[in-house]
């Protein structure tokens, strides 16, 4: 796996889109997706914030090699699964209601 694959990676298991990794390092959305195609290289300070943001060595995002978090364990831990069975159950029943009426919402716009 690439510097890029790994970025991609990381940037749509936090569910996260170009421009809101943009905007947290400070670079146009372009940028981002260029590092993710491998188009651009990635400045060193660049990589320090994404290091920094999804909690991964800048090794990890280089070389695919960390002693620290495994990016399997960062996943696994920041996975929308994750976190929505930490959730107290109100909370998880506001959010399946929520999401429920706005699919239903969805579907009655296209028809």
């Amino acid at each position: 796996m690439s510097v890029g694959q790994r970025l991609k990676s990381l940037r749509l298991s936090s569910g996260m889109s170009l421009r809101a990794v943009a905007e947290i390092i400070g670079v146009q959305h372009g940028s981002v997706s260029k590092w993710e195609n491998e188009t651009n290289n990635i400045k060193r300070h660049h990589l320090q914030a994404l290091s920094a943001h999804f909690d991964v060595s800048e090794q990890w995002l280089i070389f695919g090699e960390d002693v620290g978090q495994s990016p399997k364990t960062f996943l696994k831990e920041n996975s929308l699964q994750t976190r929505f069975d930490s959730l107290e159950e109100e909370d998880k029943d506001f959010l399946l209601d929520f999401l429920t009426r706005y699919i239903a919402a969805k579907k009655n716009r296209k028809t």
